[in-house]
């Protein structure tokens, strides 16, 4: 097997190749760089975004502009995303203890990332991954880490995005930054017609009570659960809680939740934001590497997202190529 640090040959994607956990040696190199998030100057990040082609930069709004670079090509500017990653997540709760959350896969995985050009700052970003363009070059997926997929998994769901490591920084939330990254996806989207289905593991952080997190699972899987799915995967560390809940949408679930929550939380907003868009879970799975979070993998048909958060997500031109593609789906 060739090891993850090998030099392939020249533009062929550094991937992982069979199991994660037998590719160590990146994730073992980026938790000895000790560098804290903030502590690159700005201009080794412009260093990396004056390399990349003009198609890397998807779109720009007033000082913001959201980037899609694959991360061998954007060094700088991938490990302030992993020092950033791993501060945001520690704040709810979340991430892996080491110093840069950064693994094997964000190599040759794509990063969607917004710019702040007046604080030349990064605000918040996205991992993303064309499932059937890794999958032809014998590469595994960061949520094979997470669950183990029967071959017949991905025939019956089609031409998917996997994506993850979503995080917007704590001094920009309630900015522009979370609309900004989900109008880069769907820009991204624009650029892959072909793709129809977003799929992605949404966490449950371990600071919600149990009852919380076993109310919130019973519900998805009744409600939400994508049957005909979950017979093709197995989670990898199964989440054993047992709970129930009489609520009967996600406004009551929304409710249930903030009331058992000590903090009077609601649903995570990535959980939330995907159920919006019309998400079904697939299974669930317990990630001791990070944080012992519980991982809801959610899957979203693009074909059956309500045409006004359609628009509103991906713009009046990812748009109009998704409704032509829904026409095409009910002409044949």
């Amino acid at each position: 097997m060739r090891n993850s640090n090998d030099s392939r040959a020249k533009g062929r994607r550094r991937c992982v190749r069979g199991s994660p956990e037998e590719e160590t040696g990146i994730k073992k190199s980026y938790t000895s760089l000790g560098r804290a998030a903030g502590n690159y100057p700005a201009s080794e990040l412009e260093r990396d975004l004056a390399l990349l082609p003009s198609a890397a930069r998807l779109l720009t709004q007033d000082r913001f502009t959201v980037f899609c670079a694959q991360g061998v090509t954007i060094p700088r500017v991938l490990r302030e995303i992993g020092a950033l990653r791993e501060r945001t997540f520690r704040q709810v709760g979340e991430g892996t203890g080491r110093v840069i959350d950064l693994d094997a896969f964000d190599l040759f995985y794509e990063h969607l990332f917004v710019w702040d050009a007046y604080t030349r700052s990064i605000t918040g970003a996205y991992r993303l991954a064309d499932v059937d363009a890794l999958r032809s070059e014998g590469c595994a997926l960061y949520t094979e880490s997470l669950f183990d997929y029967a071959p017949a998994f991905f025939d019956r769901v089609g031409p998917t995005v996997e994506l993850g490591r979503s995080f917007v920084r704590l001094e920009n939330q309630g900015g522009p930054t979370l609309a900004m990254l989900w109008r880069g996806i769907g820009a991204w989207l624009v650029r892959h017609p072909e793709v129809g289905h977003l799929m992605g593991a949404a966490s449950i952080d371990r600071r919600y009570p149990d009852a919380a997190i076993a109310c919130m699972v019973s519900w998805l899987a009744r409600h939400r659960g994508r049957n005909e799915l979950s017979g093709l995967l197995h989670p990898r560390l199964p989440y054993r809680g047992v709970g129930d809940t009489l609520a009967r949408d996600l406004s009551e679930l929304q409710t249930q939740v903030k009331r058992l929550d000590a903090e009077g939380r609601g649903l995570p907003i990535l959980l939330r934001h995907y159920l919006n868009l019309g998400g079904k879970t697939i299974a669930f799975n317990v990630d001791p590497d990070f944080s012992f979070v519980v991982d809801a993998l959610v899957s979203v048909d693009l074909s059956l997202v309500d045409e006004r958060r359609l628009l509103r997500f991906m713009g009046p031109e990812g748009f109009a190529l998704v409704r032509s593609r829904r026409r095409w789906m009910e002409a044949s």
